[in-house]
């Protein structure tokens, strides 16, 4: 019999290739999009999406929980340790309105940690991946981000703070950036492009495979009192998000 938490590393392996597969016939689609009730965007390809990855996640792990972003959101596991987190197109705006600021975000929970996840971003050809036994990757290959901020001053915020904070960030000295995007944010923050990306209210399936990501990487993400934050598979809000390599840098938002 194997231990609690044992898991199928080909399997998983294997949900990353479905990933992969429907990253790169993404941007070539068409598809249909209409508002959901909180006014947001969906189109056909974020049902199509998660249905695919549903399927392939039932099909090699049917005990498992999922949480997700459209319809029903949640199908829970059969007294399983691990639940799946999906959002099928992250930043779906973007998509919509041909920016290439979006992606497909999975990540596999054991308990209330991260151990494995996908973060693909089909317009710029680039999928990072990643599990706690075998480290971060791009495209299949180690990745070992920058040492130093390449990308100057930029600390990323959300549509629900931007405006808020925005003078605030530049009197700091820094420059604000938006992108729609929880995924892309932090990958700017991963790539050491950006400082800090922070946002309130967020949804485990927009910020948790990619803080997972970001860990692997050496950065962190936090709560509103400066700790490492602590995800739980839920649909409750994460009241206070922030993703950085340094914290001093982005201090300033916490207070």
């Amino acid at each position: 019999m194997k231990p609690e938490g044992t898991i199928d590393r080909e399997a998983v392996a294997a949900i990353f290739s479905v990933v992969e597969d429907i990253a790169g016939s993404l941007p070539s689609r068409s598809f249909t999009s209409w508002s959901k009730a909180d006014h947001t965007p969906v189109t056909t390809l974020d049902i199509e999406v998660q249905e695919r990855i549903i399927g392939a996640i039932q099909e090699r792990f049917p005990h498992h929980g999922l949480l997700f972003e459209e319809g029903e959101r949640t199908i829970a596991g059969e007294s399983s340790p691990f639940t799946w987190i999906i959002d099928p197109i992250d930043g779906t705006a973007n998509m919509v309105a041909g920016k290439p600021e979006y992606g497909i975000s999975v990540g596999l929970m054991l308990h209330n940690r991260f151990i494995a996840a996908i973060v693909a971003f089909p317009a710029l050809g680039e999928w990072y991946s990643g599990t706690i036994h075998d480290g971060l990757c791009r495209n299949r290959r180690t990745y070992v981000p920058p040492r130093q901020n390449p990308g100057g001053g930029e600390i990323i915020l959300c549509s629900k703070t931007f405006e808020p904070l925005k003078q605030t960030v530049i009197d700091h000295g820094f420059t604000p950036g938006f992108y729609y995007c929880a995924t892309y944010s932090i990958l700017k923050v991963l790539k050491r492009e950006a400082l800090a990306y922070h946002t309130i209210r967020a949804n485990i399936y927009d910020v948790g495979p990619m803080a997972f990501l970001l860990e692997l990487g050496g950065g962190n993400s936090y709560n509103s009192r400066r700790e490492t934050l602590e995800f739980c598979p839920s649909l409750e809000k994460i009241p206070f998000y922030c993703a950085a390599n340094q914290l001093e840098p982005a201090a300033f938002l916490f207070k």
